[in-house]
Order: C-alpha cells, then sequence, then structure tokens
C-alpha cells in the first residue's frame, strides 16, 4: 500500500489506493466477487446496487422521538399546567422548552423527510460498450423544507480510478471503524479529481472492497464471462426482510447463513456479546419496514436510461 494518495485533491478519508482499472485482477486478493448488491448483469451492462449503503429506518424513529418531546414541551409549558410562583425553579425548565420548542419540529421532520424522500436504490451501471458509468444519487441537503431531487452523472470509463476509505466513530468506550470503496473521476492523463462517488460503504474489512473492485474491472475489460453470475438481490419489501436487515447474524434462512460465512468468527463472537442490546433495535425494524415502504423507486432521465441500457450513445 502506497504511503500518500495518488489523487489530488486528496480524499479526507483515503486508505488505500487500489490497482488501476487497466491492470490485469489479482485473483488471490481481488478474486472477482459482489456481497448481495447485483441488481443485473448481462452482455451490455453491470449494475450494483447502492441501497445498503444508507442505514433506513432510524430517521424515523428519531422523527417519532422528536415529536413525542414536543409534545410533551407543549404540554409543561401550556399555561393551565405551569402554575408556579416566582421562585419555583420549574420556572427555568419551562423556560428551556419554550426556547427550543419551536427547533423540535424542525429536527423531526428533517430525519422523516430523509428517510421517506430517499429512493429504494441508488444504482450505479458500468456499460462496457458506451465505456460510460452512470450514477444515480439523490441530492438533500439540511433544510427539512428545501429542494431535494434525484440526480445522475455520467463518467468515462477511461478516467476512473478507485481508493478504499476508512472511518472511525467512538462512543468514548468502543471504536467503531468503516470501510468504503470510492470512485473518482479524473480529468484524463491526470490524477486531478473532478468528481467523486461511493460504490460501497460501511464494511468492517477491505477484502469485500478489493473484491468488489476486481469483479467491475474484469467485467469491463474482459465482459461479462470473466466474472462469476449471481442471483439479483432480492428487493421484496416485508418486516423479515427489514428484520434480516438489522438482525442477520440470527436470522434462521439462507440470507443469514450466507452473512454469518461472510463475517467469519471474530466478527460473529462481536455480535454474540452485542445480542443483549437487541430489544434496542426493535422500533428500527418498524422503522426500516415503513422506509422500504414508502421508497420511491429510482428513475432514470428517459435518454440516460436509453443509452446506458444500450451498446451506443444515443
Amino acid at each position: 500500500m502506497s504511503q500518500a494518495p495518488k489523487l489530488t485533491p486528496k480524499n479526507r478519508f483515503w486508505e488505500e489506493d487500489l490497482p488501476d482499472r487497466s491492470e490485469p485482477v489479482d485473483t488471490d486478493r481481488e478474486k472477482p466477487a459482489l456481497y448481495g448488491d447485483l441488481n443485473l448483469l448481462s452482455d451490455q451492462y453491470l449494475e450494483l446496487s447502492r441501497a445498503e449503503n444508507r442505514m433506513r429506518g432510524i430517521g424515523i424513529v428519531v422523527s417519532i422521538i422528536g415529536f413525542v418531546f414536543f409534545l410533551v414541551g407543549i404540554y409543561v409549558i401550556w399555561p393551565p399546567n405551569v402554575m408556579v410562583g416566582p421562585g419555583d425553579t420549574f420556572m427555568l425548565s419551562a423556560l428551556v422548552i419554550w426556547l427550543m420548542a419551536p427547533l423540535l419540529p424542525v429536527l423531526a421532520i428533517l430525519p422523516l423527510r430523509l428517510d421517506l424522500a430517499l429512493p429504494a436504490d441508488e444504482p450505479v451501471r458500468f456499460n462496457r460498450h458506451t465505456g460510460k458509468v452512470y450514477v444515480y444519487s439523490f441530492k438533500h441537503n439540511h433544510n427539512p423544507f428545501g429542494r431535494w431531487r434525484p440526480v445522475t452523472k455520467v463518467f468515462d470509463w477511461q478516467t476512473i480510478e478507485a481508493e478504499i476509505t476508512k472511518q472511525v466513530g467512538s462512543t468514548g468506550r468502543v471504536v467503531m471503524v468503516r470501510y468504503g470503496l470510492d470512485l473518482a473521476s479524473c480529468k484524463p492523463g491526470t490524477n486531478e479529481v473532478v468528481d467523486r462517488f461511493t460504490l460501497k460503504g460501511g464494511l468492517w474489512t477491505t477484502a469485500e472492497l478489493h473484491r468488489i473492485w476486481g469483479y467491475v474491472r474484469a467485467y469491463m475489460n474482459e465482459g461479462v464471462d470473466a466474472v462469476p453470475s449471481y442471483k439479483p438481490r432480492k428487493q421484496i419489501v416485508s418486516l423479515h426482510q427489514s428484520f434480516v436487515y438489522w438482525f442477520a447474524f440470527i436470522d434462521w434462512t439462507e440470507a443469514g447463513r450466507e452473512y454469518r460465512a461472510k463475517i467469519g468468527p471474530f466478527w460473529s463472537l462481536i455480535h454474540i456479546l452485542i445480542l443483549p442490546l437487541m430489544p434496542l433495535f426493535i422500533p428500527m425494524v418498524f422503522g426500516h419496514y415503513i422506509a422500504t415502504k414508502f421508497a420511491p423507486e429510482p428513475r432514470w432521465p428517459a435518454d440516460i436510461e436509453a443509452e446506458s441500457r444500450s451498446g451506443e450513445p444515443v
């Protein structure tokens, strides 16, 4: 691994540069593989899902908590309920609630809208025949009443570079590390980055990321026969699927068995240790179900939809 990134400007979460897109795949370290993110594989194009990059359901739970605090605050500060004397310390609490009350609906609306407005997926298409990469994303900001909209971008495959990113978070007692696979589009013939996007994120190790990049390179350079074929990911919306999303480790179906085999013994032990906390995440299951139930399907612009599925630019 290089000691410094080759791309400029530097990715602030940079951890490792991956092999150039044209390099042969190292079948020992980069054996082409996907992990439940395949939407479609054909001779024309490869479509990968990014649905698992975002955690759905938390926003709904946070929003409900925010609204509950708002209603409790209204009840506390409502004049018939605030019968206090000049020296009552309760007045201080009432004043704080008065000041915070206007913010609570906004803080509750933002996570709710984010969970419900996000598309069910933000796919990426790699088309061998057009030599393009088509990225579907959803642009949003921190304004709960602002204009949010889907955005599509098209990049030349010959400008794409790949990096592994690392993000570290801490609760004071527990340190959490997550790795991701970012792709960057550079100015032709340079290492100057024009744009970046995350292809895969939130993983505990880097092994899968190497193999995903190996899969994409093998497909784009050699074609559909150079990569293993997988079943397309399940797009079923059900409470069971939402349960699997949060509790895949204890799922009794094939999905659970695949997950346990993938994470290995160390992370299996970690899962066992945190099982007592499982009841705290039950609301997330229902939040995830609601979020996926109402999530709009991604809709590509007509011209990009036609080009990205075809063998030549439209």
